[in-house]
């Protein structure tokens, strides 16, 4: 094979990859709008952008860019944080959100050079890594402040990199509980496997916190 084919078949490889991320996305986004019409939160989903900047734009509506900008920059579906909302529970307020990580292999990586979360060489291998939908609850007094976890780097680091997906926290000083349990994203191909994916967290936040986060439904026999 001479360089010239070995050229055009790199950029048939990022055409296809491309549109597969495409793909990818909408199936993601339409997987956490159905579980946020299952939850009691009534807001309106916002996000965020996790992992790198997100691309803002100056006065005049064009993106900023610069030279030595991340490749990761222009990729918002690598890792991306949505807030589905909140609701109020007797005097305690509910907050939920998910976190899109659609590739551990920075947290799993091994390699303790600077530049371990730009090297993708440095990454665990693709077939060793996972993507994920990390469930995050938050739940606080009303008018209480939170300490949040998705924003914490070095508390992300070191749960996406354990090997137990369920974390939950008491923080006695804040009367705060915050509940994390993340599910590959294998798990949600099909609706009956999404729907028991929100009964089994369901059942943890109200084992763990006596609330019903998502509606009556998902709660028969309990």
């Amino acid at each position: 094979m001479n360089t010239e084919t070995k050229i055009d078949k790199l950029f048939i490889d990022v055409r296809n990859a491309f549109r597969l991320l495409k793909e990818y996305q909408e199936k993601v986004l339409s997987i956490v709008y159905f579980i946020k019409e299952k939850t009691r939160c009534a807001d309106i989903i916002n996000g965020e952008k996790k992992y790198s900047c997100p691309i803002s734009m100056n006065a005049n509506c064009y993106n900023n860019l610069s030279k030595d900008m991340w490749g990761w920059d222009f990729l918002y579906g690598y890792q991306f944080q949505y807030n589905l909302g909140s609701f109020e529970d007797e005097s305690r307020i509910v907050q939920m959100s998910i976190l899109q990580v659609s590739d551990d292999g920075p947290y799993l990586s091994h390699s303790d050079k600077g530049g371990k979360w730009i090297d993708v060489s440095s990454f665990a291998s693709s077939v060793e890594s996972h993507s994920y939908l990390v469930f995050y609850v938050i739940i606080s007094p009303k008018g209480g402040t939170s300490n949040f976890l998705l924003n914490d780097d070095s508390f992300m680091e070191e749960y996406l990199s354990s090997n137990n997906p369920q974390k939950v926290l008491l923080n006695e000083e804040l009367k705060e509980l915050q509940i994390l349990n993340r599910y590959e994203l294998q798990r949600f191909a099909s609706l009956e496997s999404t729907e028991e994916v929100i009964r089994k967290f369901g059942k943890i936040v109200l084992e763990q916190a006596q609330i019903k986060l998502f509606k009556d439904d998902y709660y028969g026999g309990l």
